[in-house]
């Protein structure tokens, strides 16, 4: 817990400075998910939760980004789930397309069963150090930095994150983003048909989305 603290204030420090930087390496990105996967998967049993992973093999195995980051923020997005959700299921659902001949448009959506948000927690989600309501903090520990750090990691990547929900209803978090595949990837590796293309959400009294 403290080095989670500790990193989540250093994180904040260095986007704050405009010193943080992403890197570009070529990467297994089926591997990445099944890891970030199987890193959760005990805390979840624990919890009596079930927790999923689907539409992986509609992506592309390897492309070019930064695998640490995108761990990062799933881990955010999962440990976020988890630690809200009472019962049910948390479900990261993977769907991609070809945003050009070198390139995979993808979007990863973490989906949970909690107890969801309203309009005004919403509007809350992203703003450093704030936990959407009072006792947050005493029931399930964290700073508050958690989203605010994956918002601006996703723009510093390229791409863009939401959270959408409704009270009672669960919450789901869209990471969007666009990698150029690796050398090591094919059109035959998807695994997969092709998924239609999304229209990018737009927000709403229970959706904000990220500038």
């Amino acid at each position: 817990m403290m080095k989670t603290l500790l990193d989540h204030l250093l994180d904040h420090a260095k986007l704050e400075a405009g010193r943080m930087e992403v890197e570009t390496e070529t990467f297994n990105l089926r591997q990445v998910l099944a890891r970030t996967l199987r890193l959760w998967q005990r805390e979840a049993v624990d919890q009596g939760l079930r927790l999923r992973l689907e539409g992986a093999a509609h992506a592309p195995a390897w492309v070019v980004g930064d695998a640490t980051r995108i761990r990062q923020v799933l881990n955010n997005l999962i440990s976020n789930a988890l630690k809200f959700t009472q019962d049910g299921a948390v479900t990261i659902r993977i769907r991609a397309w070809d945003q050009d001949p070198d390139a995979t448009a993808l979007i990863i959506e973490v989906i949970d069963t909690g107890p969801g948000m309203n309009a005004q927690q919403l509007s809350r989600l992203f703003t450093p150090f704030d936990q959407t309501e009072s006792g947050v903090s005493a029931r399930h520990g964290g700073t508050g930095l958690g989203l605010s750090i994956s918002r601006e990691l996703a723009q510093l990547m390229g791409g863009w994150l939401t959270a959408r929900s409704t009270k009672g209803e669960g919450a789901t978090f869209t990471l969007a983003l666009t990698l150029p595949e690796g050398p090591s990837a094919g059109r035959a590796a998807r695994g997969g048909p092709r998924i239609p293309r999304p229209q990018r959400p737009q927000p709403s009294i229970v959706e904000r989305a990220i500038p």
